[in-house]
């Protein structure tokens, strides 16, 4: 039995064509692709499957997407929140020549990619007092910020994907309080993915640049004129390179654990945290340099109980993918 999987965000989609054996899977194809270079996903479908025969021997496809997924008849619509993207698995489906299609948010298919990774796939950030079947979160930034809950019903863990991303950045301290006054200023609101993402990593620099009188620097520019500003900024920052570019990641660190602290205390994930995402796995150094958590429990009264949840960082880029395989292989069997 063959599986095709995808993992499709703002920057990049995975695809991939698995074959399923007793042991486990076996990879039979796999590419990447730069979405913004596509003017639909159905045009990059369209591509991958070109070369495979066989179509027909596909039993089910499941696609992780970046945006909001909704009901529509017997299937799902998406549209991806930072493309022009839409998607309807029926269509697909029909276009494709594919028995059974499904599409699920990306975080949702990252949790359930969680229970398929091995300890290497973890760095822990909190033990924590894990309870058994306890609530989870999972939570990672990258082109933007995803946030989904995991809940143990009966015999497996119920994944509720959210769009918690997009909800009101609540700053920390009274630098974010300044942040979100800047951002507010210049974009109308402050979302949390404003300033917990790539695109709010590159936001937190320009304030920096801005407040201190440095946006004419050569400093600023040089990292403002590459080809990927945040990544820039990053590599600055680690070799000492700019101090702007340290204090927007310090700072970056702090909101990011901050606001993962603010989702956690709406559902009490007892059972663990996991920290996802392009990003996390990049900084993880300065994840484990103790602002991250620090900000993460700097509750008051309720700081006490937000030592007692675990805190890890998922260093597999591909358990988005691995979850749609998972989530595929359940859809087969319906």
């Amino acid at each position: 039995m063959q599986l095709l999987c995808g993992d499709i965000g703002g920057t990049k989609t995975l695809l991939q064509r698995v074959t399923v054996e007793e042991n486990g899977f076996r990879v039979l194809a796999e590419q990447r692709y730069p979405s913004a270079d596509y003017q639909s996903f159905d045009t990059i479908l369209a591509v991958f499957l070109a070369d495979l025969p066989d179509r027909h021997t596909i039993a089910a496809a499941c696609f992780g997407v970046a945006g909001p997924v909704t009901k529509h008849g017997t299937g799902q619509r998406a549209a991806i929140t930072n493309l022009p993207w839409k998607m309807d698995s029926e269509q697909l489906a029909t276009r494709f020549d594919l028995s059974r299609v499904s599409l699920i948010n990306d975080f949702e298919a990252i949790a359930h990619g969680i229970a398929a990774l091995t300890d290497n796939d973890f760095i822990n950030l909190q033990t924590g007092d894990p309870v058994v079947h306890g609530n989870r979160m999972v939570i990672g930034a990258g082109t933007g910020l995803g946030v989904a809950l995991m809940v143990w019903n009966d015999e497996d863990y119920l994944i509720i994907p959210t769009e918690g991303g997009h909800a009101d950045f609540a700053p920390g301290s009274t630098e974010q309080l300044a942040l979100a006054d800047y951002l507010m200023s210049k974009q109308g609101r402050c979302s949390v993915e404003f300033v917990v993402s790539g695109p709010g990593l590159v936001n937190i620099f320009t304030y920096l640049a801005e407040a201190n009188g440095q946006s004419g620097s050569d400093q600023y520019q040089k990292i403002m004129q590459a080809g990927d500003p945040a990544a820039a900024m990053a590599s600055a920052a680690d070799k000492g390179e700019s101090d702007l570019a340290r204090q927007a990641m310090e700072l970056f660190v702090m909101a990011y654990g901050s606001q993962a602290g603010n989702f956690a205390l709406t559902c009490l994930p007892m059972g663990g945290v996991y920290v996802a995402g392009g990003i996390a796995a990049k900084i993880i150094a300065r994840l484990q340099g103790g602002g991250f958590i620090t900000a993460f429990n700097a509750k008051g009264k309720m700081g006490s109980l937000m030592q007692r949840i675990p805190v890890q960082v998922i260093t597999n880029p591909a358990v988005g993918l691995i979850g749609s395989r998972v989530y595929a292989l359940k859809l087969s069997r319906l």
